[in-house]
């Protein structure tokens, strides 16, 4: 179907197709960009670019359901009207090749993605992870998985204008389940793990709320800026080469020049990485009930510390808050050995819910959630091996 749209809008046929899955974080909220750990696994839901090399100056993009854009090769600066926008991640990802010593080349592109636009699967990062791939490899160049990852975190940082860390585009790049250390932002450390052992008994779901997180940028903005404030009292850069109880220790000075939203989103973060460890050896160990306690209690911190279920100031629209109250009470009487968590997914303030479901309960869940959020809100999602790639061409 999508090689045909290809034809139909360019003349003739593509000559190759890259993907780029979308991902679920497990645990470490908001941790990636403070220099600290994170769990995350690529899932079975991609984005797909259909490509040809032209012999041309211009990139041209379709993406189905979206407005063409045109990137000309010569005018690769930064255009802030094109803030939020998948132009800004195309002409983001090829004035990255040039800073590499990459020359890219005219191509005309098709894109088609399952990966639910807004819902907080990263369809953004999978987009810019599987642009990077293309025109990195129409321009003669073969990246690794981790050049991709940090061409499409360029991207996303200076032209999305998105101040994220480098958690989903490092876990759509890498594929499988990663554990992931920011500690050394330019070069985190990966450790992959398996989650096989789970898919027998559990199922990870994912129920989309209905409330699009694409526009909420700025609310993500204010936790960076917020913690920043707090690193600046100490002269640091990231909470990472801040301890706790340094923070502990000059806690009235932290209200007076921060506030309160900042320490409690701090502690948060400090807290958050012991549970990515926690998880981490819940997963080693097998054990879904101990990975079940991590996920909760970090989606606990991340509704009273964080703070990143509702949006600031909103009253109406909360369904993050509902949807997580419901999958709790949905999922409140399953016996201990089938152990179940609900946690905010993401970046938060809207998108989508994490749950961890022993199989017999999703029905449960289902019937729970489609009355109020609507046919189809529940997704239950596989881990994707691969990664980026690019995909035999049929």
């Amino acid at each position: 179907m999508y090689k045909q749209r290809f034809i139909e809008i360019y003349g003739h046929l593509p000559q190759a197709v890259y993907a780029a899955p979308g991902r679920v974080e497990l645990c470490g909220n908001h941790t990636d960009h403070q220099g600290g750990r994170v769990l995350a696994a690529a899932i079975d839901r991609a984005v797909r670019i259909y490509a040809r090399k032209t012999g041309g100056s211009r990139v041209t993009v379709h993406s189905e359901g979206f407005e063409p854009c045109v990137a000309e090769l010569d005018e690769l600066a930064m255009k802030s009207e094109e803030r939020n926008t998948s132009a800004a991640l195309v002409r983001g990802v090829l004035a990255g090749l040039c800073n590499m010593g990459i020359s890219p080349v005219g191509a005309e592109l098709y894109v088609a993605s399952d990966v639910p636009i807004g819902s907080g699967l990263s369809s953004s990062a999978a987009f810019s992870v599987a642009m990077a791939k293309c025109l990195s490899d129409l321009s003669g160049r073969e990246l690794t998985k981790e050049q991709l990852a940090q061409l499409a975190l360029y991207a996303e940082n200076r032209y999305f204008m998105k101040p994220c860390g480098g958690l989903d585009q490092y876990a759509s790049a890498l594929g499988g389940a990663v554990r992931l250390d920011f500690s050394s932002p330019d070069m985190p450390k990966a450790k992959k793990l398996s989650l096989e052992w789970l898919e027998a008994t559990h199922a990870l779901c994912i129920v989309k709320v209905g409330a699009d997180h694409c526009d909420l940028t700025d609310e993500y903005a204010d936790i960076v800026s917020e913690l920043r404030q707090i690193c600046g009292v100490f002269g640091r850069e990231r909470l990472s080469d801040v301890s706790c109880d340094e923070a502990m220790s000059r806690l009235p000075e932290l209200r007076s020049v921060c506030g309160d939203r900042a320490v409690l989103r701090a502690l948060h973060v400090f807290s958050e990485n012991r549970r990515v460890d926690d998880a981490e050896r819940a997963i080693r160990e097998h054990s879904a009930a101990d990975l079940a306690k991590a996920l909760g209690e970090s989606g606990h911190s991340s509704a009273t510390l964080l703070q990143n279920i509702v949006p600031c100031g909103e009253k109406r629209e909360q369904s993050a808050a509902l949807a997580i109250a419901l999958a709790g009470l949905a999922l409140s009487d399953i016996a201990a050995d089938g152990a179940s968590a609900v946690r905010i997914h993401g970046g938060g303030f809207g998108g989508t819910v994490l749950c961890l479901v022993p199989k017999g309960a999703v029905n449960e869940l289902i019937k729970t959630m489609e009355p109020v959020f609507g046919r189809g809100c529940v997704l239950t999602v596989r881990v994707d091996e691969s990664g980026v790639r690019k995909e035999v061409l049929k």
